[in-house]
């Protein structure tokens, strides 16, 4: 009998077992209003994933693209209007 850990839904599927994806947070970063880039230490051949987050008192217009290449996280303003953000980066 195959041992692990597995947790179901209510409707009896398999919502995480130990095959499953867990992620880790690395940290974050303030775009503030100006294009730029943070480079990550190599982790090995994990993927990034990143959150992007504002406040909820600003206009969601103009926040900035985001792009991952290599190591390296960044963010364009492609608009006039620039919403500072908060980038949440890490492992998947």
């Amino acid at each position: 009998m195959a041992t692990g850990m597995r947790v179901w839904n209510p409707d009896g599927s398999i919502k995480f077992e130990v095959t499953t994806r867990l992620t880790r947070l690395l940290g974050q970063v303030q775009t503030g209003n100006q294009d730029g880039y943070l480079d990550v230490p190599n982790q090995g051949n994990q993927v990034f994933f990143f959150i992007i987050s504002n406040n909820p008192a600003q206009p969601t217009r103009g926040i900035p693209v985001i792009g991952v290449s290599g190591n390296r996280l960044s963010w364009t303003f492609m608009e006039n209007v620039r919403t500072p953000c908060t980038l949440y980066y890490g492992l998947w």
